[in-house]
């Protein structure tokens, strides 16, 4: 079967995890023996060759284009439908919002998209944490934006979303056909064997630089740190960061690592990974990363958000409060009851956050927008 991604951004080099989504997204399809093209827009329209798919061509914007994204041009609009014409593909795939614009489903093709970033989800998770003022004003600009981009999702046979909330945001719009493909995790880059605790080592990763990352960091170290440095241990934290969070975010108890090309060595020593987590959103990739590297993770309640658990899954520890954060440590000293954890942990990721089972939903969806 031909497929054809139709892109706003060439995804090779990877550069981010939005890069890195769709790069594993064409992986499956390939594995599972589909064909693989892809049109779009890229600065560089001479790519080099790679054994995953085929470029039919790039498109540079000029200054003048500088809306493309926006606002789907008609000239690019109709030369995709050329090639798609010419090519004859049976399915298309447009990776992201700025992409979907530039289908032609005039084409009469079945259609999937991926809506990476859905500009009315990204507005609705920064209303959550706004005062009343500031929900009052965007109102009508959240209103706009949603009818936009609910027709445009209504348009395709199946869009993919990364999380329940995202589901949830854009459903409350519109009745769409909308499937979860959860961010996933490459679980074969990681090896639970190689797991060697320090007992008085936590480990938090994401950048300060961050405000939700900021935020969790200094709530650890308003609300438990002191307990746990009263039994010699501390929170070690992974990312950058700048002069000023030495003095507002770090201390004795809770220290910087800076930024590690390879993460896996964080993991290595450490005891657990905190998701100490008030009032956000979750933290499902910092979970789903520490399940597959085989780290025990201790997260309140919030943190573990939009998880996939049912009550049979016994693979986290979650604790509220400072004796449950102290309580869910000590468990973790019977090494016995942490490698069952562990394994637990690791099967769940693989059964629910890995992009082989990604891979299943990828394959199921698109037998359903061929009949």
């Amino acid at each position: 079967m031909k497929v054809l991604f139709i892109c706003a951004e060439y995804p090779l080099p990877v550069k981010d995890r939005r890069g890195k989504r769709l790069i594993n997204i064409m992986k499956q399809l390939k594995k599972q023996g589909h064909a693989l093209y892809f049109t779009g827009f890229s600065e560089k329209t001479n790519p080099d060759k790679n054994p995953l798919f085929e470029t039919l061509s790039l498109y540079a914007p000029t200054p003048a284009s500088g809306d493309f994204r926006q606002h789907a041009e008609p000239a690019y609009k109709e030369k995709i439908k050329g090639e798609i014409l010419s090519l004859k593909p049976d399915a298309l795939f447009a990776y992201g919002i700025e992409a979907a614009r530039y289908v032609p489903f005039e084409a009469k093709l079945p259609a999937l998209a991926d809506f990476r970033r859905c500009e009315y989800i990204v507005l609705q998770r920064e209303n959550e944490k706004s005062g009343f003022l500031k929900k009052l004003t965007g109102a009508v600009e959240w209103s706009h934006i949603a009818s936009v981009e609910t027709a445009l999702a209504s348009k395709f046979s199946t869009v993919f979303l990364p999380t329940e909330r995202d589901r949830y945001y854009l459903t409350k719009q519109s009745t769409l056909d909308i499937t979860v493909l959860p961010e996933a995790i490459d679980t074969e880059k990681y090896d639970i064997s190689e797991w060697n605790p320090d007992p008085e080592r936590l480990l938090f990763t994401g950048s300060v630089m961050e405000e939700g990352n900021l935020q969790a960091v200094k709530n650890y170290r308003d609300r438990f740190g002191k307990d746990f440095f009263r039994r010699g241990v501390s929170l070690y934290v992974t990312g950058k960061f700048d002069e000023a969070h030495k003095k507002s975010v770090f201390c004795e108890y809770v220290r910087p690592m800076g930024f590690m090309k390879d993460i896996r060595e964080a993991y290595a020593n450490a005891q657990a990974v905190v998701i100490p987590i008030s009032g956000g959103i979750g933290a499902r990739g910092k979970i789903t990363e520490a399940m597959a590297c085989g780290v025990p993770v201790i997260s309140t309640k919030d943190g573990a958000e939009g998880l996939r658990l049912t009550g049979s899954d016994e693979c986290i520890l979650i604790a509220n409060t400072p004796e449950e954060m102290l309580a869910a440590w000590e468990k973790l000293q019977d090494r016995a009851y942490a490698d069952e954890l562990r394994k637990n942990a690791r099967r769940f990721v693989e059964e629910n956050y890995s992009w082989n089972a990604n891979g299943i939903i990828l394959a199921d969806e698109l037998k359903r927008a061929l009949k």
